[in-house]
């Protein structure tokens, strides 16, 4: 059987074409894609997609939602017609076939737009392995797609005060709709909100900073941010070039820098299953967030977007 899928084939270009529907092999399952989430963490390889010097086109989508096509040997936890959303790929494409240990049943009442759930995923478990209590006043740093969605998260942990910081107007009036105290832009912050002075180590800053901007300023800003003995956990993914940490105020501050990625398989499901129920409960709003879409010829179009960030944008999905 044939299908199509996207190929990135060189820096910004992309070409649709029909290939071999890929077969599912041992503990694999095909799915029909109904919907991917177009991510950053694939933006990189699109500007740069012969990093390895190969030459090779690049496949790529790891957000895919769709209906099971076929199953493969040793596959009981699912069947042809389940609604599934996975964490593989690649998923640019009218079908893919994923590691079923690493794919989730898709609740009956979440629409595959809303079912892209790696990214969801990725923060629920990233979420479990910050301390948070009830009450904390919390600062995030960058309101886009993965920043919005972590407000709501933190909402739904039972912390206090949020305070919401982004270099975008608009941005900043997206966190205070899902629920943001308090916005700012980075010249805009009040003075008590930055832990820079030896004798104000303890009365100004944070406690708790998260970084969702994965750039140099967003870490910069959120180390500036955190108080004297505070916890910095960066949610951003830094891709582009190695990033310079301030070792001299972190090490003043004696704070914690803490990487909050999560990459074992068992728990980024469970975390999936757990934020597909969330957006079932309406607890998670995905709907609201996924704001642009494009067919599968149009993924330099969806790209394009996400670099320039035309009015109105948050997340987009490729639709096959």
């Amino acid at each position: 059987m044939k299908m199509r899928a996207n190929f990135v084939i060189g820096p910004k270009k992309s070409e649709v074409r029909e290939v071999e529907c890929p077969l599912p092999g041992m503990g694999e399952i095909l799915i029909e894609v109904k919907a991917c989430g177009v991510c950053a963490s694939d933006f990189e390889p699109w500007l740069n997609p012969n990093a390895n010097d190969d030459g090779a086109a690049v496949a790529m989508g790891h957000e895919p939602a769709g209906v099971v096509a076929a199953v493969g040997e040793g596959v009981t936890e699912f069947k042809v017609g389940d609604r599934v959303a996975s964490m593989a790929g690649p998923a640019y494409a009218e079908y893919c076939c994923v590691p079923a240990n690493m794919t989730v049943h898709l609740p009956g009442d979440v629409s595959f737009e809303e079912g892209v759930l790696e990214p969801p995923g990725c923060l629920v478990a990233e979420l479990t392995r910050v301390p948070l209590q009830l009450g904390d006043e919390v600062a995030l740093i960058g309101c886009g797609f993965m920043g919005l969605m972590l407000i709501q998260l933190l909402r739904a942990r039972g912390v206090g005060k949020i305070v919401a910081i982004d270099v975008s107007t608009e941005a900043l009036e997206n966190a205070r709709r899902f629920g943001a105290d308090e916005t700012y832009t980075p010249q805009g912050l009040p003075e008590q909100y930055l832990c820079t002075e030896w004798d104000r180590m303890w009365d100004t800053g944070f406690e708790k900073v998260m970084e969702v901007t994965g750039k140099q300023p967003g870490i910069d800003l959120a180390i500036k941010m955190t108080r004297a003995h505070g916890f910095l956990a960066a949610f951003g993914y830094h891709q582009d070039k190695p990033r310079v940490i301030d070792m001299k105020m972190t090490g003043w501050k004696a704070m914690t820098l803490h990487n909050a990625h999560e990459r074992r398989i068992w728990a980024m499901v469970h975390a999936m299953q757990v934020s597909g129920d969330m957006i079932r409960r309406g607890t998670l709003d995905m709907k609201s967030l996924v704001t642009h879409h494009y067919g599968l010829e149009q993924l330099d179009d969806a790209f394009t977007a996400m670099m320039e960030k035309p009015t109105g944008y948050i997340k987009a999905v490729l639709i096959p």
